[in-house]
C-alpha cells in the first residue's frame, strides 16, 4: 500500500484490491456479484442498507423509521423520496409510543425543515428511545443545541445520533450530485454537530462519485469522524441510474462493486473509520434485488422494521420496490 493510497489517494477508477475492468457496456449488467472478503462478521448496528446507520440495530429489535417531510433543499439526482406530504407532531409522536422499537428513525427530506421537528425529538427523547437523524447538514437550527443533555446522551448511553449526508468531498462535485452550492456551509455545521452529538458521515455512491471514496474517507478523517458507504438504489429519482443512458449517472457495475468491496476491507485492515454493507454479510433484501448479492441473514424487514413515509403510508422498508 503506498502513501497516496493510505492517505486516501488513488488513480481514477482504480480500488486497490481488486481487477480493473474497461466498461464496455451502456447498462448495468445485472450478474451475480460474488460476496467476497467477508472479513468481518454482521454488526447489528451497521449492516442494513437503510439511510441511517442502525438499520437492524439493538440485537435485531424491530425498528421505526420516520420520513417526516418531503421538503428538501437539496435536489439529489438519486434521491429515492417520491413520496409527498409531512407528518404532524401528534401523528409522529403517536407512531414512536405504539411501535415497540427501541429506536426512532427520523428522516426526509430535510427532517430540520419540520416546523415541530425539535418537538418530535424531545418528545421521542422523554419515551426513553433513542434517535437517530438522517440530515444533509445544511439547516440546523440553535434551538438542537439547546435540547438538555439528559436528551443528548443519559447515563445509560442512549440518545441522538446524528448521520449527515456527504456524497462528496468538494465543492463543486458537491453542487453537481445536490443542486446546491452550500458545501462550506455544510462543513462549518458538521465541526459543530460533531461537538455537541454522536454524528457520522454517510455517503451513497454511484457512477458520479465512485472515483471521489478516497477522497471522502481522508475528508471524514480531517473532520474527525466515521465513513459509512452505501450504493445508490433505481428508485425514485434514481431510476434513471438503472438505464445507464450515461457512464456520468448510473449503478456500479459488479466489477466496480468488487473494486470497491476491495478498498474498503483494506482501508478498515488498516484501521481507518469507514464501514458499509458491502464489507459484512449482506442481510439487505434491497442489495440482493438491485446488485444481485446473495442475502445470507435476516432482512430488517422479517425483524419487524416498519417505515412511514411522509405521506402517511406504512411500509416495511424504504426501498422495498419501484416508485
Amino acid at each position: 500500500m503506498t502513501n497516496d493510497e493510505m492517505n486516501g489517494i488513488m488513480d481514477k477508477d482504480q480500488f486497490p484490491g481488486a481487477s480493473t475492468t474497461t466498461r464496455t457496456q451502456t447498462t448495468y449488467n445485472h450478474s451475480s456479484v460474488a460476496n467476497q472478503g467477508n472479513l468481518y462478521k454482521p454488526d447489528r448496528s451497521i449492516t442494513a442498507q437503510g439511510h441511517m446507520p442502525t438499520g437492524q440495530s439493538h440485537g435485531g429489535n424491530a425498528v421505526l423509521t420516520i420520513d417526516i417531510t418531503s421538503a428538501c433543499n437539496h435536489a439529489c439526482e438519486f434521491c429515492y423520496q417520491t413520496r409527498k406530504g409531512q407528518l404532524s407532531l401528534s401523528t409522529v409522536l403517536d407512531l414512536a409510543r405504539k411501535h415497540t422499537a427501541e429506536t426512532v428513525e427520523l428522516g426526509g427530506g430535510e427532517p430540520f425543515l419540520h416546523p415541530d421537528f425539535i418537538k418530535m425529538i424531545r418528545g421521542i427523547r422523554d419515551m426513553g428511545k433513542d434517535v437517530h437523524i438522517a440530515t444533509n447538514g445544511s439547516v440546523i437550527p440553535r434551538s438542537f443545541y439547546k435540547l438538555s443533555q439528559q436528551a443528548r446522551r443519559d447515563s445509560d448511553g442512549n440518545g441522538i445520533d446524528v448521520q449527515v449526508s456527504m456524497h462528496a468531498p468538494e465543492a463543486g462535485l458537491h453542487k453537481t450530485i445536490t443542486g446546491v452550492d452550500d458545501f462550506d456551509v455544510i462543513q462549518r455545521n458538521i465541526k459543530q454537530l460533531r461537538d455537541n452529538y454522536q454524528t457520522s458521515l454517510s455517503a451513497n455512491i454511484y457512477s458520479r462519485n465512485k472515483d471521489a471514496v478516497p477522497d471522502l474517507l481522508a475528508l471524514a478523517e480531517r473532520l474527525g469522524l466515521p465513513l459509512r458507504i452505501n450504493l445508490v438504489f433505481p428508485i425514485g429519482k434514481g431510476k434513471s441510474i438503472e438505464t445507464g443512458q450515461s457512464e456520468e449517472v448510473s449503478m456500479l457495475w459488479p466489477s466496480e462493486v468488487d473494486r470497491l468491496r476491495g478498498y474498503l476491507l483494506e482501508q478498515r485492515a488498516l484501521g481507518r473509520k469507514v464501514d458499509s454493507p458491502l464489507i459484512h454479510d449482506n442481510v439487505c433484501t434491497a442489495l440482493e434485488r438491485y446488485y444481485s448479492m446473495p442475502k445470507t441473514g435476516k432482512c430488517p424487514m422479517v425483524c419487524g422494521k416498519r417505515y412511514i413515509s411522509p405521506d402517511g403510508k406504512t411500509h416495511k422498508c424504504e426501498f422495498g420496490g419501484s416508485r
